[in-house]
């Protein structure tokens, strides 16, 4: 949104600008952003306790566009202690005209309810979607139409219209997906309820590399020499060969020619090696401490996840093969992935779902923030295999209950200018999703182990593939290919 398109009285302008004072409490409009599916204005609110004592306060507004009564902030509750401050959501909706109305005149007041008393704060107006000169010369048009219309010969020929539906930036959506040739990802097939499992791995390519009886497969990634996979211990499979890489938890490369595997068994400290491929052998090797988790790793720096005193999880970089030095950042939260380099992480406070992306962990620059975008996310899901960011960051897809998932262009979500989408026409909850590229996502579904679905870019247009699934066994994961 432009600052034209929001003007703000009670002392408060659009970005930063002075406060209104409410007691011991003040409220700031730093910033607003307009939604155009639906259409829906977006403005945060910085609140700040000025006062000696904590402050409790529950924040609504009333939307002079709307009779639907107070809309909640979100989040809705604050406690403040004094000097601290808090950034808030409000989303009302974008009105497509004016109103023409002596008692509305278009504007959205905010309120804070401190223990019974209603204290009013900003006070800011949106500008409707179309102006009233706009609509007036639509309506002359119509009518003009209409007359056209009623006085046409009547062996006259009539001239219709078509209306044009907006469509989101091509930023925002990228060219449409190649069609997937071949097998659209490579998959993991097993018998869970047999006692004695006997898993077979097949790539896009319909090469099958069946796996001797034993446990089941945990993770699988394949490689260009190969596969990499946890069953147990972590191996490494090139052709008829198979490499114990020795107990615990595995990352590749970029390039699928390095694997990253952490030895040490959990909340204990140990051995990291990083093994080089197609040959299996060690390249580097380091301790780390007990209180120190791999989170993700890039071939050069590893991100970590770091206890603190508070028993609190924040992120910080570590180069394998070095010591570790513990140097951690502000940040915590759920890792989603990685775009262009920067960490995107899911965060809660409360039931208020966020998303962030983190251009640096360790200077000063703020990230990008989207909070309450109207989906509840699965957080235990995310915490498994879930691939959230699509290869060079271009889309999100989060978890929701159910096995629902949704799906995002992720810099345009994170601006405001565009929301999660549900994947729909799929015939069951999804069990497991990988990105086959950067605009198409691979998924399975529960109720239907004969096919794969592939749903590309925001426009979610999903549509089946055939399997072709061994003899008494189904599809249990799908393995994301590096490079993709």
């Amino acid at each position: 949104m432009s600052p034209d398109d929001l003007t703000v009285s009670g002392g408060v302008r659009a970005v930063g600008g002075p406060t209104l004072s409410m007691t011991a409490v003040s409220m700031t409009v730093v910033d607003a952003v307009t939604t155009g599916r639906p259409p829906a204005s977006v403005v945060t609110l910085r609140v700040r306790n000025d006062g000696p004592v904590a402050a409790r306060m529950r924040l609504f507004a009333v939307d002079d566009w709307s009779s639907a009564g107070p809309v909640p902030t979100e989040p809705e509750h604050l406690h403040l202690s004094p000097g601290r401050e808090r950034e808030i959501l409000l989303s009302t909706g974008r009105p497509w005209t004016r109103p023409f109305s002596r008692h509305r005149v278009g504007a959205v007041t905010v309120y804070a309810d401190l223990d019974g008393e209603v204290l009013a704060g900003p006070r800011y107006g949106v500008r409707p979607v179309l102006g009233r000169f706009t609509v007036l010369a639509a309506a002359a048009v119509l009518l003009a139409g209409l007359g056209a219309a009623i006085l046409r010969p009547a062996d006259g020929t009539g001239v219709h219209y078509r209306l044009a539906v907006p469509t989101a930036p091509a930023e925002e959506t990228g060219p449409p997906p190649a069609e997937p040739t071949g097998r659209p990802t490579d998959v993991v097939y097993d018998a869970p309820r047999a006692a004695t499992r006997t898993p077979v791995l097949v790539d896009r390519e319909g090469a099958a590399t069946p796996l001797p009886p034993g446990g089941p497969v945990s993770a699988a990634v394949k490689v260009p020499s190969g596969w990499v996979v946890k069953r147990g211990n972590v191996l490494y499979l090139r052709g008829g060969d198979v490499f114990d890489l020795g107990p615990g938890e595995f990352w590749v490369d970029g390039t699928g020619t390095q694997v990253l595997v952490d030895s040490r068994p959990p909340g204990t400290a140990g051995g990291v090696a990083v093994r080089s491929l197609p040959d299996a052998t060690r390249a580097s090797a380091a301790d780390l401490p007990a209180h120190v988790r791999i989170v993700n790793w890039d071939a050069v720096t590893a991100l970590v996840s770091v206890r603190d005193d508070g028993g609190h999880w924040r992120y910080d970089r570590w180069m394998p093969g070095r010591p570790y030095l513990q140097t951690p950042s502000p940040f915590e939260g759920t890792y989603l992935g990685a775009a262009n380099g920067e960490v995107v992480i899911h965060q809660r406070d409360g039931t208020l779902d966020c998303i962030l992306r983190v251009p640096d962990l360790f200077r000063p620059v703020g990230p990008a923030l989207r909070c309450g975008f109207g989906v509840v996310v699965d957080d235990v899901a995310l915490r498994g295999r879930w691939a959230a960011v699509s290869p060079g960051g271009r889309y999100t897809a989060v978890p929701g209950p159910f096995g629902a998932v949704y799906v995002a262009p992720l810099p345009a979500m994170l601006s405001g200018r565009a929301g999660f989408e549900p994947v729909t026409g799929l015939p069951g909850p999804v069990v497991d999703l990988i990105w086959r590229d950067g605009v198409t996502a691979a998924m399975l579904a529960g109720n239907d182990f004969r096919h794969v679905w592939t749903c590309a870019g925001a426009g979610l247009v999903c549509r089946p593939t055939p399997l072709d699934v061994p003899a008494g066994l189904t599809p249990v994961q799908l393995a994301p290919r590096i490079p993709a």
